[in-house]
């Protein structure tokens, strides 16, 4: 049996499969770290805990239910960017203390950047055109 009778093998397997994607990703990182962590606990809990998600990843991956695995990647990937977002945001307000301050649109909760200059201030939002007052 040479490699490419190998690599056909798994391809037939594979075909029709899910396969991998971010929550997989993700869930074997979260994987590795608690084998690392087990190592130095030695707990059965632990231990059982991560073959459920090591059960489940390879569940994922194999599954031939394509929507209801692409409807969980979706809910993951919608938390995973509120999450990402929330840190960007505060990387930004720390960057910019000095001579910016962020205030939320009160229509859309779009999060806007604006001078630092004390007093009151008429501010327009550029996604959704909302005027609203702003004190600086």
């Amino acid at each position: 049996m040479n490699k490419n009778d190998l690599r056909d093998k798994l391809i037939k397997f594979m075909y029709g499969r899910y396969g991998a994607d971010e929550l997989y990703k993700f869930s074997a990182a979260v994987i590795f770290v608690l084998l690392i962590l087990n190592i130095f606990l030695r707990s059965i809990v632990l231990s059982l805990i991560i073959t459920i998600l090591i059960a489940l990843s390879y569940y994922r991956v194999l599954s031939r239910r394509l929507e209801e695995r692409r409807n969980e990647n979706r809910i993951y990937l919608k938390y995973r960017d509120k999450i990402k977002g929330f840190f960007r945001i505060q990387k930004l307000k720390l960057r910019d203390r000095k001579t910016h301050c962020y205030k939320k649109c009160p229509s859309c909760k779009k999060m806007l950047r604006l001078p630092k200059k004390k007093g009151n201030h008429t501010v327009c939002c550029p996604q959704c055109k909302n005027n609203f007052n702003v004190k600086i």
